[in-house]
């Protein structure tokens, strides 16, 4: 764990339950979870091999992840570097919620933990779409490289325009359903499951199908090794 400012740890005993709550941690609604840096062992990479260091502070807080890049690819890819030594195809997943058009519905001036929150969701969609631009610029310059699969596509549209012989089976009704489907601690529906998992294939198929086939052909799937962000 860590980053390019704090250095790392690379066999972080962090419980996964800490990790979730840190994941909770929304500015101005939930605090965040604070770590002491000093109970874990931080390295730094030089001269080709990892070398311990002290760590830079006393203590680290963390919010969620969404606050600074949603898309969770910093570790694979670097704007104007890249993808990192090591990684030779990456497929970004975007299942974020489109920002919905909000109204305000009395003559009442919005609270302010509601005006916040409204600007927090702008400034995040803002950065998740900046990043999503870099990459998708980037996939295109360098063919063969990635692809980034979006909540919401209508795949139809793809299936069609790239003479390809998939289906989509989902109408434009339900893949507004499944966009618009919040992130909730509830558990969802069986019919809310099966949507976002059809739609998630169709994405999925249509967007490899149509970009990314020749590179897909050349590697055999027992040589395929998926390492996650």
């Amino acid at each position: 764990m860590g980053d390019y400012q704090t250095k790392y740890v690379n066999d972080p005993d962090f419980r996964l339950s800490h990790a979730l709550a840190a994941s909770a941690g929304v500015p101005g609604l939930i605090g965040p979870l604070i770590a002491k840096l000093r109970d874990y062992q931080w390295s730094e990479y030089q001269d080709d091999q990892w070398q311990s260091i002290a760590p830079k502070y006393k203590r680290m807080h963390l919010w969620d992840g969404g606050v600074y890049g949603n898309l969770g690819v910093e570790s694979l890819f670097k704007p104007g570097d890249g993808l990192r030594e090591g990684t030779d195809f990456l497929i970004v997943c975007d299942a974020s919620r489109p920002l919905s058009n909000e109204t305000r519905q009395s003559r009442w001036r919005p609270g302010y933990l509601a005006a916040s929150m409204r600007l927090v969701d702008v400034a995040t969609d803002q950065v998740r779409s900046l990043r999503a631009q870099m990459l998708m610029d980037y996939f295109k310059q360098n063919p063969g490289s990635g692809a980034y699969l979006r909540l919401g596509l209508n795949t139809k549209r793809v299936y069609s325009r790239n003479n390809l012989n998939g289906q989509s089976t989902l109408s434009d009704d339900e893949v507004r359903e499944v966009a618009g489907i919040e992130t909730t601690l509830r558990r969802l529906t069986h019919n809310e499951f099966s949507l976002l998992s059809r739609h998630g294939f169709e994405v999925a198929d249509a967007t490899l199908s149509s970009y990314c086939t020749e590179t897909l052909q050349r590697v055999q799937p027992s040589h395929v090794a998926f390492r996650p962000a």
